[in-house]
C-alpha cells in the first residue's frame, strides 16, 4: 500500500489535472481499507471493460496470466482471507492489468 501512496506523490502534479486533491494524496492506510472492500469478480469485470473500451481486441490476440498469492495476507482467519494478485499482459496491445 505504500507503493500506492509513494507512485501519487511521484505523480501528483499530474493527477491533479484530472483530480480534485485538496490535502494532497492519501496515506497508505485509506487506500487498503478502500481496496480490500473491492468485490474481486467485480473489480475483474470493471478493468475488462475498460480494456475493451480503450484498445483493440483482435481474434486470437495472446494474453498471458501470471497470479501470485501475497506472502503474510491472511488476516488470521478473518472475512478476508489472503490477498491474491492477478497480472494480465495483452502483448499486441502492449497493457498489463493487475
Amino acid at each position: 500500500w505504500l507503493e500506492i501512496e509513494n507512485y501519487g506523490i511521484a505523480k501528483q502534479e499530474g493527477l491533479e489535472t484530472f483530480l480534485e486533491l485538496p490535502q494532497g494524496i492519501p496515506s497508505d492506510d485509506p487506500f487498503e481499507r478502500m481496496l480490500a472492500r473491492l468485490h474481486p469478480e467485480q473489480l475483474q469485470q470493471c478493468c475488462l471493460n475498460w480494456v475493451q473500451a480503450v484498445f483493440d481486441i483482435t481474434d486470437g490476440q495472446l494474453i498471458n496470466l501470471d497470479g501470485k498469492t501475497q506472502r503474510g495476507s491472511d488476516d488470521g482467519g478473518g472475512k478476508h482471507g489472503r490477498i491474491h494478485r492477478v497480472s494480465a499482459w495483452a502483448s499486441q496491445n502492449r497493457v498489463v492489468l493487475g
